[in-house]
């Protein structure tokens, strides 16, 4: 079974199951399944993932700067096939498609949605190299900064702007709560 799953407004967990359902639609207006919240996208209803002989398909509905899917092209009324592992990217907003057992969640009838965190490569190795290693341990800022060839100073501005696009407060384990932010939406 397919799922499709997202960070909502309010930074819990959205998820919906295509078991059961011929088709779900993602867009502003209060009647999609999918509601998405940010300004970036303007269609009420943007796009409709539906089941086909085939599989799930996933196809855009006219919208003004289209819908995308993982790194393909831009779709335009045409289906395009979703597999595990894809994302739907409407706007500013990701949504990841899964395949798991046959478990049903609990869905309702109209979900927000949170908008993924563009990040630069730089930036997501940055991330990368303060992820905790095996041993449960975090690197230290010196120790990433060595292990990506730059200053100790380039990182720390890296961190800076993360901190911000990830609206992490100043704080104890502010380090600790961006790496987990940026693991709960996926960006690393």
């Amino acid at each position: 079974m397919l799922r499709l799953e997202w960070i909502r407004r309010d930074a819990t967990r959205g998820a919906i199951d295509l078991d059961g359902v011929d088709a779900i639609t993602i867009g502003r207006s209060g009647s999609a399944h999918v509601h998405l919240w940010q300004r970036t996208v303007t269609a009420p209803l943007h796009a409709r993932v539906r089941l086909e002989v085939g599989g799930w398909v996933v196809e855009d509905l006219g919208s003004t700067n289209g819908t995308f899917v993982l790194s393909g092209g831009r779709l335009r009324r045409a289906p395009v096939a979703l597999r595990s592992g894809d994302t739907i990217q409407v706007g500013d907003h990701g949504i990841r498609v899964r395949q798991i057992p046959d478990v049903p969640v609990q869905s309702s009838a109209t979900l927000e949605v949170q908008p993924t965190v563009p990040l630069t490569d730089a930036k997501r190795r940055v991330l990368d190299a303060l992820k905790r290693k095996g041993d449960g341990t975090r690197p230290t800022v010196v120790e990433a900064a060595r292990s990506l060839h730059l200053s100790k100073d380039t990182v720390n501005d890296h961190l800076d702007d993360l901190y911000d696009r990830f609206g992490i407060s100043r704080g104890r384990g502010r380090l600790d709560r961006l790496v987990a932010e940026a693991e709960r939406r996926g960006v690393i």
